[in-house]
């Protein structure tokens, strides 16, 4: 478990790194704010899909709390 927090951590930061050398220096400048902002949307959204699609969420029990009200 901690390898894999660990390595999702990593991934993570360097995502980061990434989009925002790529939005400050790249995209911003040859697209503007209101495109940029887009693309991003747009690439958080896509990336979303693909996740929820490759590891779809487990149902799981409803809380006693939720049972003790219904």
């Amino acid at each position: 478990m901690g390898r894999s927090a660990g390595r999702l951590y990593a991934i993570n930061t360097l995502g980061a790194f990434v989009g925002a050398a790529l939005a400050g220096f790249v995209l911003i400048p040859s697209l503007g704010q209101m495109a940029t902002l887009l693309v991003g949307f747009s690439v958080n959204m896509a990336l979303y899909a693909v996740i929820m699609r490759r590891f779809p969420a487990a149902p799981s029990e409803p809380s006693a709390a939720a049972v003790a009200v219904s």
